[in-house]
């Protein structure tokens, strides 16, 4: 049973949402998923996913006038990763 850590940098992407949800609901194992969210928002537009256990989430609000871009935040999200299996970067607007 390997892991997979699902690293997300998203700005302002309405996206988001059906994004992780996609991933997780299609997942065979869904409990072997770990993300590592970096979302780029307005304070009142920022997500949660409280269908996914707190144990397989970290989800880094950070204000949009603090982004730095792409770059900046994918290292946050990396930062985020915690020695799964597999490290998987994707864009917040994908659909699985």
């Amino acid at each position: 049973m390997s892991t997979i850590f699902i690293s997300i940098a998203s700005y302002r992407d309405s996206e988001l949402e059906k994004t992780v949800k996609s991933i997780y609901e299609n997942a065979d194992e869904p409990e072997n998923l770990y993300f590592g969210i970096v979302n780029q928002d307005k304070k009142h537009y920022h997500i949660d996913f409280p269908y996914i256990p707190e144990q397989q989430m970290k989800n880094y609000k950070m204000h949009v006038r603090d982004a730095k871009g792409a770059g900046y935040a994918r290292n946050i999200a990396m930062s985020l990763y915690e020695g799964q299996d597999f490290y998987l970067q994707t864009d917040s607007h994908m659909r699985y």
